[in-house]
C-alpha cells in the first residue's frame, strides 16, 4: 500500500500524539499492552508505525509559483483580471516584500504581519523580512494546491525601480521565488511614452530626476533583470485578446478559458488605476506637451528602450511598429 502524503501523516502523527497524551493523563496510559486500536495494533505501535511511515516518505517538493511583472501604468491590471478570471486561478495584486511605499489612508493594517514588524518600536531586518514573505508565499502556495487552486503573484516592480533616486538593492520578487520555489513567469510592456503618460497623470512620477530618459533607462534595467522570462506586449494583448491571453496562459501553465477574457471590474484590486469599462480595446494615447515632446526626441534610453520592444518611437506613430525581439536576441538587454 502507498503511505499517505507526509503532510497528511504530519497531521495524523500530531493527533496521536494529543490523543496519546490526553491518555496518559487519565492514567489509562497507551503502552504496548493497552487496548488495540481499529488497526489490531496498540496506540504506541501505531504512533511508531506512523513515525517510520513519515521518515521514509519522500519529502513533498515544493509546489509551483507562477508570477507577472511589469511596471505600472502599462496596462498590468486588465492584464492581471484577465488572468485571474481563468479558472482557479488566486491572484495577489501588487507584491513586493521590501515596498516602504505608503498610502496614508492604509496604516491601520492589523492583520499584516509584516507591516508590523517593518514599523514596530524596533524595526525587523531584511533577512526577517524575507523569512516572513517566504512563509506566508509557502503557506498559500500549498494551501493553494491542495485546494486545486493556482497561486499568480503580481508583481509591483515600481517599488524597486521608480522610487527615489535609484533602483533598489533588495533582491526582486523573481529571484526571490525561484530561489525557492518551481517558478513560471511572465513580463507585459506597453509603449514607454504612454506608460510615462499614465504616471503624469496620476502623480507617480517618485523617481529624480522625472525625466522621461530617467524613467526609460529604470526600465531597461527591469528588462535587464528580467531578460530570460518571455514578454507580452500590452499592445498586442489588446489588438487579439484571445489568442495573446492563451499564450500568456500556456507560458504560465494556467487553464485558459476565453469566455472568462472579459475582465470583472466588481472585484477589487490594489493597483486598479486604469480603465474602468469591461470592454478591451485599443484607445487613443494621451495629449503629449511641447516639452515632452522635446523628451522624446533627446533621449537615448527611450529610443533604445522602444527599438528592444518594437516600439515607433515617435509620439506621432502608433505604438507597435516591429515585432518582439526574441529572447535570442537580447544581449543587451
Amino acid at each position: 500500500m502507498t503511505p499517505p502524503p507526509p503532510h497528511l501523516l504530519k497531521q495524523a502523527l500530531h493527533h496521536l500524539n494529543l490523543a496519546r497524551s490526553m491518555l496518559d493523563q487519565a492514567g489509562l496510559g497507551a503502552s504496548d499492552q493497552g487496548p488495540a486500536t481499529l488497526t489490531g495494533m496498540s496506540p504506541a505501535a501505531l504512533l511508531e508505525e506512523c513515525r517510520s511511515l513519515l521518515a521514509d516518505s519522500p519529502v513533498c517538493p515544493a509546489p509551483m509559483v507562477r508570477s507577472l511583472h511589469h511596471m505600472a501604468c502599462s496596462g498590468g491590471t486588465l492584464i492581471a483580471r484577465m488572468l485571474g478570471a481563468q479558472a482557479n486561478v488566486r491572484l495577489l495584486s501588487e507584491i513586493n516584500p521590501f515596498s516602504t511605499q505608503l498610502d496614508k489612508r492604509q496604516l491601520f493594517r492589523p492583520s499584516d504581519v509584516s507591516f508590523l514588524a517593518r514599523h514596530g518600536t524596533r524595526p525587523v531586518d531584511q533577512a526577517t523580512l524575507l523569512a516572513l514573505f517566504e512563509a506566508e508565499i509557502r503557506v498559500l502556495a500549498t494551501r493553494s494546491h491542495q485546494t486545486g487552486h493556482i497561486l499568480l503573484l503580481r508583481d509591483h516592480a515600481h517599488s524597486a525601480y521608480c522610487l527615489r533616486t535609484g533602483p533598489q538593492k533588495e533582491p526582486r520578487l523573481h529571484d526571490i521565488l525561484k530561489a525557492r520555489f518551481p517558478v513560471r513567469a511572465l513580463v507585459t510592456t506597453r509603449h514607454p511614452l504612454d506608460c510615462y503618460l499614465g504616471l503624469q497623470a496620476n502623480n507617480w512620477l517618485h523617481f529624480k530626476p522625472a525625466t522621461l530618459e530617467e524613467y526609460a533607462r529604470r526600465v531597461r534595467m527591469f528588462l535587464h533583470d528580467h531578460r530570460d522570462l518571455a514578454v507580452l506586449r500590452y499592445e498586442d494583448i489588446l489588438t487579439d485578446p484571445p489568442a495573446q491571453i492563451s499564450r500568456a496562459c500556456e507560458v504560465l501553465g494556467l487553464p485558459f478559458d476565453p469566455a472568462a477574457l472579459a475582465p470583472n471590474m466588481s472585484v477589487t484590486l490594489s493597483g486598479d488605476s486604469g480603465r474602468r469599462s469591461e470592454q478591451v480595446g485599443v484607445r487613443p494615447r494621451r495629449p503629449v506637451s511641447g516639452a515632452l515632446r522635446r523628451m522624446v526626441a533627446r533621449s537615448p534610453s527611450y529610443i533604445k528602450l522602444c527599438g528592444q520592444l518594437g516600439y515607433a518611437p515617435a509620439s506621432d506613430r502608433p505604438p507597435v511598429a516591429g515585432p518582439l525581439p526574441a529572447s535570442a536576441d537580447r544581449s543587451d538587454w
